[in-house]
């Protein structure tokens, strides 16, 4: 039962240009200052603009603008506050796990920017070639299939036959399925680079291509419509797409080649004993609704502090080896003390319970690969970074916030009550209070202020693929007011 790390590194989806993105933002972009913490306007637009608000600040206009300010302002001024309290969230190890765990994502992110897409010198040829597929919207028949018989296809292809025929040697006599894919659209990654990063004729054949562990899909190009690009402004734009894509997808490349020397020589042994009976302790929590997951979860989160999602079924197995790493056992234990700040990641979102045993190995194996890239971030000091910093006090915050507001309401009577009902008679009354109490130390720059544009966009951003998929904590519903009349003006 030997898994080797080097060959299952190569499937790894990195999400680096969120990264990319704002290190370049400036440094002067401090929208409000409390103390020694700050809003700058990028956590501004992430907290209204990649996630949902509510109705009451859903707009775009000014009154929603300020809505939104105090919300993000209330939330620090909760956190302040519960630092002194003796029941504050910090003494939950769940929640200090999670936090550990939010910063090292992170913190792996930029060491895949850096020592990926950061490494890229774009080629102004392929550039140039993905630019003009860019405009093009292919109009495809496809088939999809399991990767062992896409493999046959594919043999049937070479010699001679018809994709057609192809078809209904595997389909039978269903119907052949056809669609038009974009260059911008939301396709497999895979597909999009298949046919936009070559050139491409009439009646060609692409693939077999693989979208998964177990699936692949073969598509015949009928032919294709072209955008016209109308402005100079359309064209730089586009071409500024093409080029991050471009860059993105080489950078993806060189950091695989980075992790595969990373993880060379590297090796999982799993007991063909013990590993058996950490599959059944764990199959009743992964193999669940997800109502049941979801419920678990705020379990564990509020009602169980500290307490590892499977523990409940490992008790008599947690001192078993069930792996052996480069020869030193790891047992039960020590594998769920990895996954308190490391959530395995599964390969498939649906799985069957055949399927789980060797999806459970493959999250393991993944699990350890972060574990040995985590410690390089770590050797690099990128946790001393100040936007990684940022980030994580933006998590402690509203965690520490919606922690406080939930044991609130639950001492307060709100049977039966709206949830406006709530805010405006238990959290606007705490916020008053607070914002009399820090109204000295909070700055904010107003200049700054006036120039933030909102959409009107729901919008639920996520990082498929990494322990914690949530790109931003969910708006914090602490107040409806929109006048700001407190603090002063920041310099």
């Amino acid at each position: 039962m030997k898994t080797n790390i080097y060959i299952i590194i190569l499937l790894l989806v990195i999400q680096t240009f969120a990264y990319a993105q704002y290190s370049r933002a400036s440094e002067n972009d401090t929208l409000v200052r409390i103390g020694s913490t700050v809003i700058t306007t990028d956590d501004y637009l992430r907290r209204a603009e990649y996630t949902i608000r509510p109705p009451y600040c859903k707009g775009d206009g000014g009154i929603d603008k300020k809505i939104v300010l105090n919300s993000l302002i209330a939330e620090k001024l909760i956190a302040l506050e519960a630092k002194n309290k003796e029941d504050n969230i910090y003494k939950n190890s769940f929640f200090t796990d999670f936090i550990k765990g939010r910063k090292e994502q992170l913190m792996r992110q930029i060491l895949g920017y850096t020592e990926g897409p950061a490494k890229v010198i774009p080629d102004s040829v392929e550039i140039k070639k993905e630019f003009v597929n860019s405009c093009r919207t292919y109009k495809v028949k496809f088939l999809i299939t399991d990767n062992e018989s896409a493999i046959k296809a594919s043999d049937s292809l070479k010699a001679g036959n018809s994709f057609e025929k192809l078809y209904y040697d595997i389909m039978g006599n269903d119907s052949l399925q056809s669609k038009e894919i974009e260059w911008k659209s939301s396709e497999d990654n895979n597909i999009k680079n298949a046919l936009y990063s070559r050139e491409i004729k009439k009646n060609d054949i692409v693939g077999p291509i693989e979208i998964s562990d177990t699936t692949s899909i073969i598509l015949k190009v009928e032919g294709w419509k072209e955008q016209v690009l109308l402005t100079d402004k359309d064209i730089r734009d586009r071409l500024d797409e093409v080029k991050e894509k471009v860059v993105e997808k080489k950078g993806n490349e060189i950091y695989s080649e980075f992790i595969q020397k990373v993880m060379d020589g590297k090796s999982l042994l799993f007991n063909k004993e013990n590993y058996p009976k950490l599959l059944r302790a764990t199959d009743p929590y992964y193999i669940i609704s997800s109502d049941k997951k979801k419920e678990s979860f705020l379990d564990m989160a509020f009602e169980k502090p500290g307490k590892g999602l499977i523990s409940e079924n490992i008790d008599d197995i947690k001192t078993l080896p069930v792996f052996t790493l480069d020869g030193k056992a790891w047992t039960t234990e020590d594998l769920e003390n990895e996954m308190r700040s490391h959530p395995l990641v599964f390969r498939k979102k649906k799985f069957t319970r055949k399927e789980y045993p060797e999806l459970f190995k493959l999250a393991v194996a993944d699990l350890i690969r972060d574990k040995y890239l985590t410690e390089i971030a770590y050797k690099r000091n990128y946790d001393t970074i100040e936007y990684v910093k940022r980030q994580t006090e933006m998590w402690e915050d509203a965690s520490s916030a919606l922690f406080e507001k939930y044991k609130l309401l639950a001492n307060a009577d709100t049977t039966g009550k709206s949830w406006m009902f709530n805010i405006e008679h238990y959290m606007e009354p705490l916020i008053d209070s607070l914002i009399q109490k820090y109204s000295g130390i909070i700055e904010i720059n107003t200049d700054l202020f006036n120039k933030i544009k909102l959409t009107r966009i729901d919008l639920v951003t996520l990082e498929p693929g990494t322990p914690y998929p949530v790109y931003v904590p969910s708006f914090p519903m602490l107040t409806t007011k929109n006048k700001i009349n407190y603090g002063r003006k920041l310099k």
